[in-house]
């Protein structure tokens, strides 16, 4: 192992000098073991340090994924994965251009990954280069609706998401007060919930007392044909305060408005 060069290129990688790494790899080359290599990458996995010139040295200009082929594509995975938390750009575009990049995309759960961190750009570029099952995308959707970034549930409804999964996504937004994903379900888009679906999504939103979604809910008129259930989960999880929301939009066998 040349200890030295690893060092030298290590102190770079720490100080953001990716080019001046890059530099030192490709005028070693001679001396660089695949060990050598593997050392500089467990380096920035271990730190989340990654320099985009010596990820592309590794992976695509050295032998090192013939060498160690597994523990190569373990890093690429956990390296996707850091770079869609950090949104770290750069990284992505240079494993994008790795003749594994469409295998790891498909099948390690990376769209997921970014749409759960609301990383658009990343989304973004996913979409763009892979094509992904629709299980991909609904996961991915419903991953987003999880967190509340309405940015990346546009991206994702606009590839044609199976209903279900919407069905899923407005559920998760509705249990966690995220109005502006639920009004834009209900306002900006073509989804059109039944009434089992409905009924799941108010009632999510009543068993979690959320009151700013109800009265958001209330305001479209395909609540209406779920009231009666509706209050009579408001009951049983003794939501007083959602109660007086449904007054006035039920009445008794004798035709008189039930109060509550």
């Amino acid at each position: 192992m040349n200890r030295d060069i690893v060092k030298r290129v290590k102190r770079c990688i720490k100080s953001g000098l990716d080019e001046k790494a890059y530099t030192i790899l490709r005028a070693n080359t001679t001396y660089l073991s695949m060990r050598d290599l593997s050392v500089i990458a467990r380096y920035m996995i271990g730190r989340m340090i990654y320099a985009p010139k010596v990820i592309q040295y590794i992976y695509h200009e050295s032998k090192y994924t013939d060498k160690f082929e597994k523990r190569a594509l373990t890093e690429k995975l956990i390296i996707f994965s850091h770079a869609c938390q950090t949104a770290h750009i750069d990284v992505i575009r240079v494993l994008l251009r790795d003749e594994q990049a469409e295998s790891i995309v498909r099948s390690f759960g990376i769209l997921e990954h970014a749409a759960s961190n609301g990383r658009i750009e990343i989304v973004r570029i996913l979409l763009k280069t892979s094509m992904f099952s629709p299980n991909r995308l609904g996961t991915s959707m419903i991953e987003a609706s999880k967190k509340g970034h309405l940015a990346a549930v546009r991206l994702l409804y606009d590839e044609r998401i199976e209903k279900k999964y919407i069905n899923d996504s407005m559920s998760y937004s509705c249990s966690r007060s995220y109005v502006d994903i639920v009004k834009y379900f209900l306002y900006e888009t073509s989804y059109r919930p039944n009434n089992i679906d409905t009924f799941d999504h108010i009632g999510a939103a009543i068993r979690l007392n959320k009151i700013d979604v109800i009265k958001l809910l209330l305001e479209d008129e395909r609540t209406d044909s779920i009231i009666k259930p509706a209050i009579a989960v408001a009951k049983s999880n003794r939501r007083t305060e959602i109660l007086k929301l449904f007054e006035g939009r039920v009445r008794d066998e004798l035709g008189n408005i039930v109060m509550f």
